[in-house]
C-alpha cells in the first residue's frame, strides 16, 4: 500500500513539474489563469507525445529482456516439489 501512495505522490510532483516547465517555455503560457483562454489542446498533445515516448521506451527495454533459466537440479528441486509416486 505504501508503494501505491509513493507512486501517486511522485506522479503528482512530476505532473506539477511538467506544467511548470511548459508554462516557462511557452509564450503566452499554455495553461493560464482562465481555462477558456488557455491552449489546453497543445498541452494534451505534449502529454500524448510523452506517452508515445514512454511506449517506445517500454518496447525497447522489453526487447532487451532475456528470461533467466536455471539448469541446476538443486535449484529446480527446491522450486518444484517432486510429486509422490502412486502406490502399486
Amino acid at each position: 500500500m505504501a508503494v501505491f501512495y509513493l507512486t501517486q505522490a511522485l506522479g503528482g510532483y512530476l505532473g506539477a513539474a511538467v506544467v511548470g516547465f511548459i508554462n516557462a517555455v511557452t509564450d503566452p503560457p499554455w495553461i493560464g489563469e482562465d481555462v477558456n483562454d488557455s491552449s489546453l489542446d497543445l498541452y494534451f498533445f505534449v502529454l500524448c507525445g510523452l506517452g508515445v515516448l514512454n511506449f517506445f521506451a517500454y518496447v525497447w527495454v522489453s526487447s532487451k529482456y532475456q528470461l533467466q533459466t536455471h539448469h541446476d537440479s538443486k535449484v529446480l528441486s527446491r522450486l518444484i516439489p517432486s510429486s509422490p509416486t502412486p502406490p502399486r
